[in-house]
């Protein structure tokens, strides 16, 4: 699965805050036992986060041919919104598109 090796970047918000286990202490206890483990609590809360895809299958539809994307998206905090690019060819024709 793609999103299992995609790598990410947790930038830091300008107001410098850090998790607390409190920030998560309405999530169920599997979910924080999770965010503990991987080390979330102590450090430094982002403002936005960053994920990169190589090469993922894309299909154009059912039944429909694949072909392989490279896809970068952002995803921000202080005003929620996800802003992503698509980068590929078709019939070896490159394009982009921004979504």
């Amino acid at each position: 699965m793609a999103a299992a090796n995609a790598p990410c970047e947790r930038p830091c918000s300008s107001v410098n805050e850090l998790f607390t286990e409190k920030d998560f202490s309405h999530l169920p206890t599997a979910i924080q036992r999770y965010i503990e483990n991987c080390g979330y609590i102590g450090t430094k809360k982002m403002s936005y986060l960053k994920m990169e895809y190589h090469k993922v299958d894309f299909s154009q539809g059912k039944g429909g041919p694949t072909l392989k994307i490279d896809y970068t998206q952002y995803n921000f905090i202080d005003e929620p919104s996800r802003r992503a690019l698509l980068d590929s060819s078709m019939f070896g024709i490159p394009f982009e598109d921004n979504l």
